[in-house]
């Protein structure tokens, strides 16, 4: 990944990706990630950061739901 991070969430997509979303930088707990970052098995090439706009959190669950969407759940924001 482009940043350590733990207690981030991350899902597989399709057998091909795998998507990691937030997390924390350290244990603050005012260093949240807001980041999205991808790797794809097939080319293997170098993580990409996603530009979407995600809160940031930590311990949430993620599922793939259809061939086209992930729901993230529940986590902890720090309030």
């Amino acid at each position: 990944m482009n940043y350590k991070r733990n207690r981030h969430t991350a899902c597989s997509f399709s057998e091909r990706y795998v998507y990691v979303f937030g997390g924390l930088i350290g244990e603050d707990l005012s260093k949240m990630e807001n980041t999205i970052e991808l790797f794809d098995f097939k080319t293997k090439a170098p993580w990409i950061e996603l530009n979407i706009n995600l809160s940031p959190g930590i311990m949430m669950g993620a599922a793939q739901i259809n061939n086209r969407e992930i729901i993230l759940f529940g986590g902890f924001n720090g309030k």
